[in-house]
């Protein structure tokens, strides 16, 4: 019942055990904060609700929101004016240049026409990064595209403030109650989402065991809500 056989090295797995336990993927989840001070003055979700991006989760009344919806409406004005204001000048600098081309209109009075076309087109460019500007800000204080179009539609003023989901995924939690006043800049999340596609296993590895840890390897995970999986 006896085998020779050559001795020669031989692999074999080394195992090593560690405590370990599941956790939100970090990469996934999104703390919400704030961008503007105020009053909770409603709350749309809840832990565990089901969110996709862009669906509100709460609304503040912030008096943050009014300047810059101010300034986005000025800016706006001035686009417009300014666009008239090119739209008179090319009507000019076209008539002028017809009317020197016959004979009819010195040059010097081409020249201002062009001079006054260039001022007009650089007015235009600068009204529209302006408004470009103004219309990104509001995109930072948490208004969305369909807002946006409405107050440039309107030029309704509003103080209410939506916040919304910045990714896919249930509420795994709230941080804030009715009433309760928040501040842009403490850094406290008020909901926090996650995306359960894919989720984190964290492992305590003893600092010994540390040097046989390498990328690649196989782990068997055994949790005690499945203990025979």
């Amino acid at each position: 019942q006896l085998e020779v056989v050559k001795v020669e090295p031989y692999a074999f797995r080394v195992q090593r055990s560690a405590i370990g336990h599941i956790v939100f993927n970090e990469d996934a989840t999104t703390n919400v904060l704030t961008p503007s001070s105020g009053r909770v003055i409603r709350l749309i979700a809840n832990v565990g609700s089901q969110v996709k991006r862009g669906d509100p989760l709460l609304e503040i009344d912030s008096l943050e929101q009014v300047a810059p919806q101010n300034e986005f409406i000025a800016a706006q004005t001035a686009r417009n004016k300014a666009r008239s204001q090119l739209n008179l000048a090319q009507i000019v600098e076209k008539r002028v240049r017809g009317l020197h081309e016959g004979k009819a209109a010195p040059y010097k009075d081409l020249q201002q026409a062009e001079a006054q076309l260039a001022a007009a087109e650089s007015d235009m460019r600068s009204t529209d990064t302006a408004f470009e500007a103004a219309r990104i800000r509001l995109r930072i204080l948490g208004l969305t595209d369909v807002e946006v179009a409405a107050l440039e539609q309107t030029g309704a003023l509003t103080r209410v403030t939506r916040i919304i989901a910045p990714i896919d995924g249930p509420v795994i939690a709230r941080k804030v109650g009715p009433g309760q006043y928040v501040k842009a800049d403490s850094g406290e999340a008020l909901f926090v989402v996650a995306d359960l596609s894919t989720m984190w296993l964290k492992a305590q590895i003893f600092e010994q065991d540390i040097a046989f840890v390498r990328v690649g390897q196989q782990v068997e995970a055994r949790v005690s809500a499945a203990p025979n999986r």
